[in-house]
C-alpha cells in the first residue's frame, strides 16, 4: 500500500468531505428539511459513506441460488 502525496489526499479527502456533504443533503432533503439535526446528517451520511451497506447473508444465497438454476 501506498502513502499518497499531500496533494493526492487532499484530494481524496475533498471528495470524501464532497460525498458526504452530498448525501447529508440527501439525509435532510428526504424529510423535507423539517426537523433534525445537521451535525446528526452529517455522522449519519459519514457512517454511510464510510461503511456501504452490505448485503445481508439471505440476500447472498438467494443470489447463489438465482445463478445455481441457470
Amino acid at each position: 500500500m501506498s502513502i499518497p502525496f499531500p496533494t493526492e489526499a487532499r484530494v481524496l479527502d475533498d471528495t470524501y468531505s464532497a460525498q458526504i456533504a452530498e448525501a447529508a443533503y440527501y439525509r435532510a432533503e428526504g424529510r423535507g428539511f423539517q426537523g433534525g439535526c445537521p451535525v446528526n446528517d452529517w455522522l449519519a451520511a459519514e457512517r454511510e459513506i464510510r461503511q456501504p451497506s452490505v448485503p445481508s447473508s439471505r440476500a447472498r444465497r438467494m443470489a447463489l441460488v438465482s445463478l445455481q438454476r441457470r
